[in-house]
């Protein structure tokens, strides 16, 4: 089963389709016209080759090769990153794209929809095409923000790095997101990452409001997370879509 942590929809090849329904998934048979590219999305031929190499690679890798080969694919190729984008980013990128199921992202008008896109990149792109999750980190009256995958989330920090645990067909990685939007692959050991989540606190309150486009995300929430330098939970502030 072909999954990046979120899922894909329906999409014609040609035409964006209206049905908002939940995701579909990657699969391994050819279903989409061009090789390589997920079920029923959007996505160029040049696309569905980027995404066969990515996946012959990692099913190639194994723990003990994964993150140096992983590492070198990130400063070769990018690896498949995902953010929110327009009708019209197709025209000045080369992303994957489907319907998001999110309502806010659906309104009446369909050439307003917001569209779940993936892109292999390098580092998180300044880019006004290209909306990101947005991420406030406190620390003692100081605020890093960020610009991290939209379908990723922190588990820990260290050194001002983000670290999220991802799953791309059942192959895990970490990857890490600085707050100048520098990606790496990180290989911390998964008992500490265990130990993080245990130490980690949900729905704490936000110690401030948070600026965000409304067209994207609905409201922001805030958890607290361990950062290993200090032995310390910080507050986050992460913006939201929906459910």
């Amino acid at each position: 089963m072909r999954r990046l942590i979120v899922f894909c929809i329906y999409f014609s090849e040609l035409a964006f389709a209206t049905d908002v329904s939940d995701p579909g998934t990657f699969s391994k048979e050819s279903l989409h016209p061009n090789v390589g590219c997920p079920i029923n999305s959007i996505c160029s031929k040049s696309m569905g080759m980027r995404i066969a190499d990515w996946e012959s690679t990692l099913a190639k890798v194994t723990e003990k090769t994964k993150v140096k080969v992983l590492k070198s694919y990130l400063k070769d190729k990018g690896i498949p990153i995902e953010f929110l984008s327009k009708k019209t980013t197709k025209e000045s990128l080369d992303p994957v794209m489907w319907n998001s199921r999110c309502k806010l992202h659906n309104p009446r008008n369909p050439n307003k929809n917001i569209y779940k896109s993936i892109q292999f990149l390098k580092s998180i792109p300044d880019n006004k095409d290209m909306v990101f999750k947005k991420l406030n980190l406190y620390d003692e009256g100081e605020i890093l923000s960020y610009n991290i995958p939209q379908n990723s989330y922190p588990v820990l920090i260290q050194n001002n790095k983000l670290i999220m645990t991802e799953d791309y067909d059942d192959t895990y990685y970490q990857l890490g997101v600085s707050p100048t939007g520098k990606i790496s692959i990180e290989n911390f050991p998964y008992s500490l990452i265990k130990n993080a989540l245990n130490k980690n606190v949900k729905d704490t309150k936000c110690p401030d409001k948070m600026e965000f486009d409304n067209d994207y995300f609905v409201k922001t929430y805030c958890h607290k997370i361990y950062d290993i330098d200090t032995d310390k939970l910080k507050t986050i502030q992460v913006a939201w879509s929906c459910p």
